[in-house]
């Protein structure tokens, strides 16, 4: 028994098939624009979130040395543009008794505190991991 004829393929990349119609062509540089960012990660129905410090955290900002700042920069985009109150077993935890801050984003050996309203993400406090502890107590505020 003989094997049918089959039609060589064109290589790959080489342009449509007869019949078929042409390609999308491929975006200038390869990078996608904010509006073509595939919506996997995103909030619910892809809200974005403004992140905000607050004077008190621009201060704990700009005491950081420079891997500190490229690490916290990365970490609220990263974390918090998107996600701000998707829980996880050790990044960002709802914390309890607790009024404000609503939240804590671990970013070792930083931990950053912060509350959302609506689409802000209100970041109150950079603090290192070993200063956790004696921030809130000062500046929490605990559930009546």
């Amino acid at each position: 028994m003989r094997a049918a004829r089959q039609e060589p393929r064109p290589p790959a990349g080489s342009g449509p098939r007869e019949g078929e119609a042409p390609a999308e062509p491929p975006s200038g540089n390869g990078i996608a624009k904010e509006d073509e960012t595939p919506s996997i990660g995103r909030g619910i129905h892809g809200m974005k979130y403004e992140v905000v410090l607050t004077d008190t955290a621009k201060e704990h900002y700009r005491g950081l040395d420079a891997g500190g700042r490229s690490l916290i920069q990365k970490g609220l985009k990263d974390h918090l543009t998107y996600e701000p109150m998707k829980l996880s077993r050790s990044r960002i935890k709802r914390l309890r008794e607790m009024a404000q801050p609503e939240y804590r984003l671990r970013l070792d050996p930083y931990r950053v505190f912060y509350d959302v309203s609506g689409q802000t993400v209100v970041v109150l406090a950079i603090v290192p991991k070993d200063e956790t502890g004696d921030w809130l107590e000062q500046y929490g505020v605990k559930t009546p």
